[in-house]
């Protein structure tokens, strides 16, 4: 189900700044199982406390707690310490901790000595995913259904064509929440004239530059296209959610442009939205979160 009120982005915004929190709650039970049994703690003669680190630390509090954003969550049932810069290769195996850069450690092979490892737990924020899809149109310049998508519809003229020297704004909303790049294909429509394309994450400001690298070259008259992976929105921080999941394309000269998405970059399948995963169309609902966007993104763009 697509997210569209604002409980929706107070659950990403929780998701995503607790995402650490939420890797350590997950790991409590497997912590608690390891020390509810005297007999399987380490002994000082074997590891000390000054090998393996300041010990994690465990937290009681299970009553929700309030956000500034107002929607409740629930309070950290364990929490590590963070010391050093990794885990100790000493440690029994199974053991967690996380460094000072806030990395959760993990020992988890059973060799000793010098071919002991320790590794990284993933996480949202230390890890990611490619969620491949049934391609979708996102967009289509050449009909009003297919520029649904484009924030600033101004700078395509009548004929379906992105004006020369100008940048569109397509917003991805409605496929993904906060993804961190899109794989698809970039056509170029029987262009008039010679010239290229650019596709590159959107940020403030945007509108007054001109790109240094192109995504598709055309000749005129001529339909065709490429490959394309381009990383979404700005900075994709959860606390302005108007700046992710927006690309930006630019013409060189006047020309139609289609983009289909086939797939997602992301840190979790969750962010692909089911009408991603289904290969549905981008419905235009005024009230949605993804027009919501539109409009601010809009409003906030400087003017050609």
């Amino acid at each position: 189900m697509q997210d569209n009120g604002a409980q929706s982005i107070g659950r990403r915004r929780l998701l995503r700044r607790a995402g650490t929190v939420a890797a350590g709650v997950a790991g409590a039970g497997v912590v608690g199982a390891v020390a509810a049994t005297p007999a399987q703690a380490a002994t000082p003669s074997t590891f000390t406390s000054t090998q393996m680190g300041t010990p994690a630390v465990k937290v009681e509090n299970t009553t929700p707690v309030v956000t500034e954003e107002g929607f409740k969550a629930a309070g950290p049932q364990f929490a590590f310490t963070p010391t050093g810069t990794s885990l100790s290769k000493q440690a029994p195996l199974g053991s967690l901790s996380m460094d000072t850069s806030g990395n959760i450690w993990v020992r988890d092979r059973m060799a000793a000595g010098p071919n002991a490892e320790v590794n990284f737990l993933h996480t949202t924020r230390s890890s990611n995913l490619f969620m491949p899809m049934t391609p979708v149109r996102l967009l289509d310049t050449r009909n009003a259904a297919g520029r649904a998508s484009v924030i600033n519809p101004t700078n395509i003229d009548t004929s379906g064509r992105v004006k020369a020297k100008s940048w569109i704004h397509v917003d991805v909303s409605g496929l993904v929440n906060y993804g961190l790049a899109m794989i698809g294909n970039l056509v170029a429509v029987t262009p008039a004239t010679a010239g290229f394309l650019s596709v590159v994450p959107w940020v403030t400001g945007i509108d007054s530059t001109t790109p240094g690298t192109s995504s598709l070259n055309f000749t005129a008259g001529v339909t065709i296209a490429n490959g394309i992976t381009v990383a979404l929105g700005g900075d994709n921080d959860p606390e302005t959610p108007y700046t992710s999941d927006v690309i930006s394309i630019y013409a060189q000269t006047a020309c139609q442009i289609v983009f289909d998405v086939s797939g997602f970059v992301v840190d979790s399948y969750s962010r692909v939205l089911p009408t991603g995963r289904a290969g549905a169309g981008l419905a235009a609902n005024s009230g949605s979160f993804a027009e919501q966007r539109r409009a601010f993104i809009a409003k906030n763009s400087p003017k050609p």
